[in-house]
């Protein structure tokens, strides 16, 4: 696995990349229990050309970074100035990049789902988060973007610009997905962020 600095890797990012986190807290550590993968967090990159920043688009309960668009500190769906997530971070930090660049359709898309799911709180239902981990018997959650947890965020994403299937909900799928196999056929494999 191939590690850089983040200045080194900055100018190669595109809006739709795909952020991956290992965290270290109470939580994280239950995720990797439950994923069996180191894996705990997701996010999308949203490059900002006009204003020369690099953000993060996240569902999370982390709430140390200000939402970009509010200034407010806050959990669930925000974007976030993706150096200060970066810098605050207790973990590692993982990106992958889209093998096919998103078109300006596909970002129109991000757009407007951005200001769709705009504030939405993050997921609190914790047998639709262990749902997404079992794939066994009765395993299967149905749709539901009222509450978003972070790698249903991203994966709503991927199937409204056709890089996931439409067929399975959005709230099945995990950090340990998006850093895996499962997502290998649209994004390259992992850049490590050094610490």
């Amino acid at each position: 696995m191939i590690t850089m600095d983040y200045k080194e890797i900055r100018p190669m990012l595109r809006t739709g990349d795909s952020v991956s986190f290992s965290g270290r807290s109470i939580e994280s550590l239950i995720i990797k229990g439950i994923t069996l993968s180191k894996w705990t967090h997701d996010g999308i990159i949203v490059v900002a050309h006009d204003i020369d920043k690099v953000l993060c688009w996240e569902s999370t309960t982390l709430a140390n970074v200000p939402d970009f668009e509010s200034g407010t500190i806050k959990s669930g769906v925000m974007l976030v100035d993706f150096s200060k997530r970066i810098a605050t971070y207790k973990g590692e930090i993982g990106i992958r990049q889209l093998r096919t660049p998103l078109t300006p359709h596909e970002i129109q898309i991000l757009l407007d789902m951005q200001r769709e799911v705009k504030d939405t709180p993050y997921e609190k239902d914790m047998i639709e988060l262990f749902k997404a981990a079992y794939d066994g018997p009765f395993g299967l959650n149905v749709e539901d973007l009222n509450t978003i947890f972070c790698t249903e965020l991203k994966a709503e994403f991927y199937k409204r610009v056709n890089r996931l299937p439409a067929t399975v909900p959005a709230n099945e799928y995990t950090p340990k997905d998006a850093a895996g196999k499962v997502m290998s056929h649209f994004l390259e494999p992992m850049i490590m962020i050094a610490a």
